[in-house]
Parts: structure tokens; C-alpha cells; sequence
């Protein structure tokens, strides 16, 4: 079984991706099908790839949307042409509301002055014709989106609201026509351009987390160097095989797990595993797909690919973690349901009412509680709030890519946080040394023939008098040279500089030997991020409790837990134990927001409850964040969660004021006391108290 992901372009509902579900799963050789609604993938396994996706593919067309395989460049083309259409759309609604709205003016002024009827019926005319575009184009997603809530027998909120559409435009038609009676152009052009708005801005979250298939192909090199008959040739990674031999130069990214045959080097596996150093791997050494050979070129023995691979495990992870998200999305769906199914119990009950009480009156009362009870605020309220709290977030540095950022973000108190590249600054530094001035000097002449990243270090120390020449480096070991020209030393003397093998917090790095004799000693350590200890102290004020989860060594992340004054820290975590770290703190009862940057964060970012990546973490780590954090933006993390608390206490007042504004005007409406003009007037007036208030959310308050 080969497993298979659709990117699906169209989608506008949980009941979108019910559709879709039930229609796949009813097609031979599909398995394990699901379809998830926040990130609009489609994902199953298939016995025949070809000939499944075929049949996958024309299945979700004739239910009249798009797909395309995730991580594909035509998935990303489809991505942004369902953007540009969603802004026209936009376009079109926002422009077709103003002029309905202005010709509107006009009409409700000639039912209290006199206005030629001439006039009268033109605007009436006019009105029709900007209206029918706005429906027809803009509200389009709208009316499929009820289609297929119908077509599933899950009615959402989108049903009553291209119910109450369709009454007030064939209203309007007919009236327009007759030349009497009430036009509500205008309450359905509000009503597509609101509901677009709120739709945009759930597309526009949707399209910014990036597929897990997208970051694979990120991970891995296009192409590999294997060995036929003494010969190398280019091939993808997708043709490798187990027993293919490899050659993976200084630079190159192995291509896939294996074991090393011939050769010596250092790899950088600081994504995939959290080590702060390269680890040597020597003949029989296994290495990772996906770590970068820093040293010597090395020949390398597959020995698994594609889902067998260590990387590949760290995906399973993160799926898993990934499926426990779409609750929220349940219960909302579930709520909005019985919303609709309210809604639309009351219109047939004021419709049946005014049936034998005044016939006259059914129409008019029927559209004002279609359009009085609209859920325009209701579903501005979130959107809305999230978007300000999002713009806010954006000044602080952090760059919201979920829809649930700011609701999660507001609730965690407690943070898991990553330290290699995440509390340091991931330039390593001579912090200390041991020995003669000059020393710095002669081990800089060294390492100016290194390209290890701990010779970075000591870049700043170099000094064009002191020369070194016949220099020889041994991957895990250290370099060896002699001296051209020193102060302090002879020409022609040795020297050494070498890793000093410890693991406790005293310990040197590396000394420096003359002529076999230490000359001195040298502490290399990346430094602190400078913000991260207020951000520290500001977390805890806003009872945030913090813990250290590093895959370093113990004596690396205990010294930061200590500068940090954080006494909670684990060392040497794998990426499910950083999983399973954070599931028994939930299953404790704590909100966990996690920050990190490697490969190996990824799959406990995702399971955290709120996810912060930074910026120059790598491409998988930034798929599965809830935010992204510049670099320079670690104290604004304080800050971003009292804008989000903020954010919350917004949404909660929007919410209860949209839910009794629904309460107190529906009834009345029934009632036959509210006009639908005095309907779409109230109706917009929330719309607009909604956005003002969200308006209020700032940094500097409090929560």
C-alpha cells in the first residue's frame, strides 16, 4: 500500500471534507481514507498509486472541486489561484455593497419625501444590476458550500444565510419588476460581502501552513550520488534502494539512512536530533537521511528509505500529533448546525404564523428574520478578532500561520521550550581560556583551514602576524599543523588542537598542545539570546511556568537552565520523549506552548497546545508552528500572550453580544415589529460594533 495526499482546492466546511470522505471511500483499492478540514488535505493509501489517484482525483471533481497532489508545484499554483479568485470575489462584493448601499439611500428617502417614480424605479433597476453580479460571483462559495451541507444532511450556517439570499433577491426581483412593494439589495450585498470577509481570512490560514509533504521534499537533497560499476550517477532520492552505495560529498545531505562503508567524517544532525555539536561517524557508523556531511567525503550503504527512515518516523510522529487537532473543529461545526437548524425552525414558524394571521405581512417578516438573525456578527466576531490580534502579534515579531494561534496561545501556562538555536543564539564563542594570550592566535591560525562550525569561534581572534601551514584535520579529533611565524613560539614547533572528552559543566572544549605539550585550554559555548532572561521573568509574572527540553548534552543544557533561573530541564530527549513530555503535562491539566527550531521539534510542536518556531529553524519545524518567531523577537513572547488573553476577552464580549443581539432582535423580528430594512440596519450596526471592539486589543494592556 502506497499512502497518498490531495491537496483540495474548493473546500468551504467541515461538511466540504464529509463529502469528500464518504465519496472516497466508496472507490475500489482506497484505504485508511480521511479528509482533514483545517489544512484541506485529503490522505489515503492505495494498492495501485496510478491508477487510485486517477480515480481519487476525478472523484473530487465531479463533486465539483480541485486537486492536486500536496507538496507539487501545481498544488502550490492552485493554492494561489484560489487566493487571487477569493480576493475578486472580494473585490467584486465589497464594490457592489457600497453602490447598494448608496442607491439604497435613495429609495428608503422616497418612502418619506416625494421622489419621481421614474427616479424611484430606476434605482430600483440600477440596484438589480449591480446586486445580480455580487450573487452570481461573489456568492458563489456561499451557495456550494450550503449544497453540500444539504447534499450531507449537516446544515451550517451557510444554508439559512443562501436561504435568506435567495428570498430577499427573488423578492426584490419581483417587486423590482411589479414596481412596488420593498428592494433589500442592499441587506444581500452586506450579507456576501461580511461573509466573504470572514471567509478569506480562514482561507488565508488555511494556505499558510504548508503541507508535510512540501517540508519532505525540503529535507532532502533532489538528488544523490550513487555508485554503479565504480561509476557515480545523479539519481533522485525516490529511486534509492537498500544496498545502493552512495557517495555523499563535504556538504551534500544524506540522501537516506545508512551505514558508513569507507571514509571518515563529522555530521551535522543538530535539526534531527537537538546535539549542539557534529557527531563523527566512522566505518560501520550509521547516519541519518537528512544530516549534512560536514568533513570528509564518506561512501554510505543504504539501508532504508522513504517511510523507513528515521526521518520518516519523525513524520508519523507529527501526523499523530496532528490528528487530535480537528475536535475544536467538530464541536464548532456541531454548534453551527443546530444554529441553522434553529434559524431555520423559526422562519417556517413565523412564515406559517403570518400565513393565517396577515398574508400580507409573511414575506416582509420572513426575510427580516432571515436577515435580522444573519449570522454576520457571529461569524465576524472570531475572524475579526483574530485578525487584529494577528496584526498585533505581526508588529511584535511573530507571525501567526494557524487558525487556532491566538485562541491556544491565550490559555497555556506553562512553557516547553527547546535550547539549541532557540534559547542560544547558535553562534558559537571563546568564552574562556586557559593558557597565554597568543594562544587564541595559534589555535585561530589552525582553524582558518577548518571549516567545522566551531571554528567560526574563533574568526574574531585571528591575527594576520601568526601563521600556520601543513595543517591536516581529522574529523572528531581535531587539526594538526606546524608553525610558520609566532610570537612565543619557534618556527617549525607542532601544534595541536583537540577536543578535551568530558561531560561536566567545568570541563574545557578543546586544548591547545605545543610540540605535545598544553600550551592551553579553551571554553566554546553559543551564548544566550540576550532577551531570552527577561522573557524569562515576564513569562512567570503571567503564570507561565518554563522547562528546558533539549536532545544536548546534560552539562550543556543545566548551565542555561541555571543563567536562565529555570530549574525544571530534561537533556537528551529523543522526539518522542519530548512527545510524550508534553502529553503527561496535558494530561495533567496544563495548557503547553512550545517554541523550537529543529527537525526534531517538529512532532512535539504539533502536539503541543499552542507551537512557537523560529524563524531560522528548519522547514519541517516551521510547518507544524503556530507562529513563527523573528529571530530578534524572544522578549515580545511576554507580550504576545497578553495581546492574546486581550484577544479572548474581545471575542468572548463579541460573542455575547452577538448571540443576544440574536436573542433580542429575532423574536421581534417574528413578531413582525422589525422591518427588513430596520433588519439589515441592525444587522450591519453589529457587524460594525463587532470590528470596533476588536479594535481595542492592544500590547501594552493588561489581560
Amino acid at each position: 500500500m502506497t499512502e497518498v495526499c490531495l491537496q483540495i482546492g474548493g473546500m468551504g466546511c467541515p461538511a466540504c471534507a464529509l463529502e469528500i470522505e464518504r465519496t472516497l471511500r466508496t472507490l475500489p483499492g482506497l484505504a485508511g481514507v480521511r479528509v482533514d478540514p483545517a489544512t484541506a488535505e485529503a490522505r489515503f493509501s492505495v494498492t495501485d498509486p496510478r491508477a487510485g489517484l486517477e480515480a481519487a482525483m476525478a472523484g473530487i471533481r465531479r463533486l465539483g472541486y480541485r486537486a492536486t497532489p500536496a507538496g507539487s508545484a501545481a498544488a502550490a499554483a492552485a493554492r494561489a489561484a484560489e487566493r487571487r479568485t477569493a480576493l475578486k470575489r472580494l473585490a467584486v462584493g465589497g464594490f457592489g455593497m457600497m453602490q447598494a448601499m448608496m442607491f439604497a439611500f435613495v429609495l428608503y428617502a422616497a418612502e418619506d419625501y416625494r421622489v419621481d417614480p421614474a427616479i424611484v424605479a430606476f434605482m430600483r433597476y440600477i440596484s438589480l444590476v449591480v446586486t445580480v453580479p455580487v450573487v452570481w460571483y461573489a456568492g458563489a462559495p456561499i451557495f456550494a458550500a450550503a449544497a453540500s451541507q444539504l447534499r450531507t444532511a449537516r446544515p451550517g450556517m451557510d444554508v439559512p444565510v443562501s436561504f435568506g439570499i435567495a428570498v430577499a433577491l427573488a423578492a426584490s426581483v419581483v417587486n423590482t419588476i411589479d414596481g412596488s412593494g420593498h428592494v433589500y439589495f442592499d441587506a444581500v450585498t452586506m450579507f456576501i460581502f461580511f461573509l466573504g470577509t470572514s471567509r478569506f481570512v480562514e482561507m488565508t490560514s488555511r494556505h499558510q501552513v504548508n503541507t508535510v509533504t512540501e517540508a519532505m521534499a525540503w529535507l532532502l537533497p533532489s538528488q544523490a550520488l550513487r555508485i554503479v560499476d565504480g561509476r557515480t550517477e545523479a539519481v533522485p532520492p525516490a529511486r534509492l534502494r537498500p544496498g545502493d552505495l552512495l557517495l555523499v560529498n563535504r556538504g551534500d545531505l544524506v540522501a537516506a539512512d545508512g551505514t558508513i562503508e569507507a571514509g571518515e567524517s563529522s555530521f551535522e544532525e543538530s535539526l534531527l536530533t537537538g546535539e549542539s555539536r557534529p557527531v563523527v561517524r566512522g566505518p560501520g557508523a550509521p547516519v541519518a537521511g537528512g544530516s549534512v556531511n560536514l568533513g570528509a567525503s564518506v561512501r554510505v550503504r543504504v539501508t532504508a528509505t522513504g517511510e523507513a527512515t528515521a526521518l520518516a518516523g519523525v513524520l508519523r510522529l507529527l501526523e499523530r500529533s496532528r490528528l487530535a487537532r480537528p475536535r475544536l473543529l467538530t464541536l464548532a461545526d456541531g454548534a453551527a448546525r443546530w444554529f441553522a437548524v434553529a434559524l431555520l425552525v423559526l422562519a417556517l414558524a413565523t412564515a406559517a404564523f403570518w400565513w393565517f394571521a396577515d398574508a400580507g405581512r409573511l414575506l416582509p417578516a420572513v426575510i427580516a428574520v432571515l436577515v435580522v438573525a444573519c449570522p454576520c456578527a457571529l461569524s465576524l466576531a472570531a475572524p475579526t478578532g483574530m485578525a487584529v490580534a494577528n496584526a498585533r502579534l505581526a508588529r511584535l515579531g511573530l507571525l501567526s500561520v494557524s487558525a487556532t494561534a491566538v485562541e491556544q496561545l491565550a490559555r497555556v501556562d506553562y512553557l516547553v521550550v527547546d535550547k539549541t538555536g532557540t534559547l542560544t543564539a547558535g553562534r558559537p564563542q571563546v568564552t574562556q581560556l586557559s593558557g597565554p594570550p597568543h594562544a587564541l592566535a595559534l589555535a585561530a591560525a589552525l582553524e582558518r583551514h577548518s571549516s567545522h562550525p566551531l571554528a567560526t569561534a574563533f574568526r574574531a581572534h585571528e591575527d594576520p602576524a601568526v601563521e600556520a601551514a601543513d595543517v591536516t584535520e581529522t574529523p572528531g579529533v581535531g587539526l594538526a599543523g606546524r608553525v610558520v611565524r609566532a610570537a612565543g613560539l619557534p618556527a617549525g614547533a607542532s601544534l595541536r588542537l583537540q577536543a578535551v572528552r568530558g561531560n561536566q559543566v567545568d570541563d574545557p572544549d578543546l586544548q591547545l598542545l605545543a610540540d605535545g605539550e598544553v600550551l592551553a585550554t579553551f571554553r566554546i559555548e553559543d551564548p544566550l539570546r540576550p532577551e531570552a532572561v527577561a522573557a524569562v521573568a515576564a513569562l512567570r509574572s503571567l503564570g507561565v511556568e518554563v522547562e528546558i527540553a533539549s536532545g544536548d548534552r546534560p552539562a550543556v543544557v543545566g548551565a542555561v537552565a541555571a543563567a536562565l533561573g529555570i530549574t525544571r530541564w530534561q537533556a537528551r530527549l529523543t522526539p518522542a520523549d519530548k512527545v510524550a513530555r508534553v502529553e503527561a503535562l496535558q494530561a495533567s491539566g496544563r495548557c503547553v506552548l512550545m517554541v523550537g527550531d529543529g527537525i526534531n521539534d517538529a512532532p512535539v510542536l504539533a502536539a503541543a497546545d499552542a507551537s512557537v518556531v523560529m524563524r531560522s529553524g528548519s522547514a519541517l519545524a516551521q510547518t507544524c508552528g503556530d507562529l513563527l518567531m523573528l529571530d530578534q523577537a524572544w522578549g515580545a513572547l511576554p507580550a504576545a500572550i497578553v495581546v492574546t488573553r486581550q484577544a479572548r476577552q474581545r471575542l468572548r464580549e463579541n460573542l455575547r453580544w452577538s448571540v443576544a443581539y440574536n436573542l433580542a432582535a429575532a423574536p421581534l423580528a417574528a413578531a413582525g415589529l422589525v422591518t427588513p430594512w430596520l433588519a439589515a440596519l441592525g444587522m450591519s450596526l453589529s457587524s460594525v460594533l463587532v470590528v470596533l471592539n476588536a479594535r481595542r486589543i492592544t500590547a501594552g494592556g493588561g489581560p
